[in-house]
């Protein structure tokens, strides 16, 4: 109920992710969604979306009453979330795991194909892109861990108990271009990044 997940939306332009949703995996990707965007669902300029469980008072959508949603504590290395458009393309891939350890879980591979991963953090920690949106596809370069959990804010380098280490109609591919007029715009190639925040990894470790 501590986990949660942050969307950053880097580009001027309102973006739908109605029908966009967000894949876990401890061993491989499938086809099941875990959590899906309600009809509507927008990222403003700039700024954030956070999903969430009970216990996060900020988020902006929570991920079931039951519970049932649930990150990968990293028990072996590496875990993974992924977020999908609502033609079910993967848009953005995270993998993440203790340092240090080798790949055990060799059916998860990030958006190169290979297993870049950021470091999972310490307790009551997070892990997330810094600057918010960079993204070059190689986990290790973008993610840093340890982070103060700020759900909805810019993310902070630092304070965390250890070394930082560091697109659609809502549908449609990273190559497509930002859809124009009033309304909000299809996420495109500027919505790179989108997975800016995984602030709950650490917040309900467990021993592998």
């Amino acid at each position: 109920n501590r986990e949660f997940i942050e969307l950053f939306n880097p580009s001027e332009a309102t973006v739908s992710i109605s029908g966009w949703g967000i894949r876990t995996a401890t061993r491989e990707f499938d086809d099941d969604i875990d959590f899906m965007f309600p009809e509507g669902a927008t990222i403003a300029p700039g700024g954030f979306v956070v999903a969430a469980g009970l216990e996060v008072p900020v988020a902006d959508f929570y991920f079931d009453d039951d519970n049932k949603f649930s990150l990968g504590n990293a028990g072996t290395a590496p875990d993974g979330v992924q977020l999908v458009d609502c033609e079910y393309a993967v848009q953005d891939t995270v993998l993440y795991g203790d340092a240090g350890d080798p790949p055990d879980d060799l059916a998860l591979a990030d958006d190169l194909g290979a297993q870049t991963m950021g470091v999972m953090p310490g307790e009551d920690f997070s892990v997330g892109r810094y600057p918010d949106g960079v993204d070059t596809n190689n986990n290790e370069e973008d993610l840093y861990t340890n982070m103060l959990p700020t759900p909805g804010e810019p993310n902070m380098r630092g304070g965390g108990g250890g070394d930082d280490v560091g697109e659609g109609c809502g549908c449609g591919g990273k190559d497509s271009e930002p859809g124009t007029g009033d309304g909000p715009s299809e996420a495109s190639a500027g919505f790179a990044g989108l997975m800016a925040l995984l602030a709950m990894m650490g917040l309900r470790r467990k021993d592998p």
